[in-house]
């Protein structure tokens, strides 16, 4: 299966409950950074619980181009997804998985993003793994790029 098969009927359950109003207030908050559906937390949280059940998580190996997919739709809730997956799917992070939270948190940053990212999954890789990633979150430290400081 493909990253756009697996996606489209969550993408017809964006769009069908998409609330244009919240959108726009979504977008204003959000300083015009970034597009909406207007799906408020609790309701898209339904949504891709409804769709996980029923197609379940991705497999190992659509994992990475699933989670680039996701980061480069244009509405906000596809990042929230993202984040959601990479959580939901710890047992398929491998050494590699600090360099894509890299890419993350440097693309198409902003607080609500990185903070879930540096809280959770950088955390929960961190912890196991601080010895192995010190160097990296050192690096990051000292990054001229704020987000990765942050």
């Amino acid at each position: 299966m493909n990253v756009e098969h697996y996606l489209n009927p969550l993408k017809e359950s964006f769009e069908a409950l998409a609330d244009t109003g919240n959108a726009r207030q979504m977008k204003a908050y959000m300083k015009d950074q970034f597009e909406f559906y207007g799906l408020k937390a609790p309701v898209r949280r339904e949504i891709q619980k409804e769709f996980l059940a029923q197609y379940g998580k991705p497999d190992k190996q659509l994992l990475v181009p699933l989670i680039k997919e996701l980061w480069g739709r244009p509405e906000r809730e596809w990042q929230m997804f993202a984040m959601d997956i990479l959580d939901k799917s710890q047992k398929h992070w491998n050494d590699d998985v600090m360099s894509l939270f890299e890419f993350l948190i440097t693309t198409k940053s902003w607080w609500d993003t990185v903070d879930f990212m540096a809280a959770t999954l950088v955390y929960k890789h961190y912890s196991k793994n601080a010895a192995r990633d010190e160097a990296l979150i050192r690096r990051w430290s000292q990054s001229n790029n704020m987000w990765l400081n942050r």
